[in-house]
């Protein structure tokens, strides 16, 4: 049997439309398959890598706002604190001046006091003179410008009328 010419030309059309599946697998068919496997599972393992990259920043950017409140409260304790010791610094200072002050005043008072009770004891002395003076009259020829006086009688006279007017003068103030 022979095939004529048309029933070639009409076998290999319908040949060409009618192609048969080739289920052989071509080099070029397992290479862009690996290939792209391999693109699928870098693209799939870069995914995880953000995932876990991104994961590990939420959790130290967590952190880091942990820390940094902590850093305020700790930052805010030790102003508080440094406060507080300038504070008992500034008082202790203050307390320091109060006190030499005082004992400034104290000595100044005590001076004014050891001047008062010498002035006392001066203007008692001349007041004691003054009283002394107008108590004291000497006998008839005791006179301090007599130089005939008898100094013996003249001199009882005056020791007798001081012990008179010292003890007078006790009772007196």
């Amino acid at each position: 049997m022979q095939l004529d010419q048309d029933e070639i030309k009409s076998y290999e059309q319908r040949a060409f439309f009618e192609k048969k599946e080739n289920t052989e697998l071509s080099p070029v068919t397992i290479f862009f398959a690996v290939l792209g496997a391999i693109l699928v599972s870098w693209v799939i393992r870069q995914a995880y890598i953000e995932w876990q990259v991104q994961r590990a920043l939420t959790v130290f950017n967590q952190q880091m706002q942990i820390m940094n409140a902590q850093s305020q409260q700790e930052l805010q304790r030790f102003q508080i604190q440094s406060e507080a010791a300038r504070a008992a610094a500034q008082e202790r200072v203050r307390l320091e001046m109060e006190a030499k002050e005082q004992q400034k005043l104290a000595a100044i008072q005590l001076e004014n006091d050891k001047r008062a009770q010498e002035l006392a004891v001066i203007q008692e002395k001349e007041a004691k003179e003054v009283a002394w003076k107008r108590f004291y009259n000497p006998i008839r020829g005791c006179e301090s410008e007599n130089p005939n006086r008898d100094a013996i009688k003249c001199g009882n006279d005056y020791i007798k009328a001081r012990k008179r007017f010292e003890s007078g003068w006790f009772y007196t103030q």
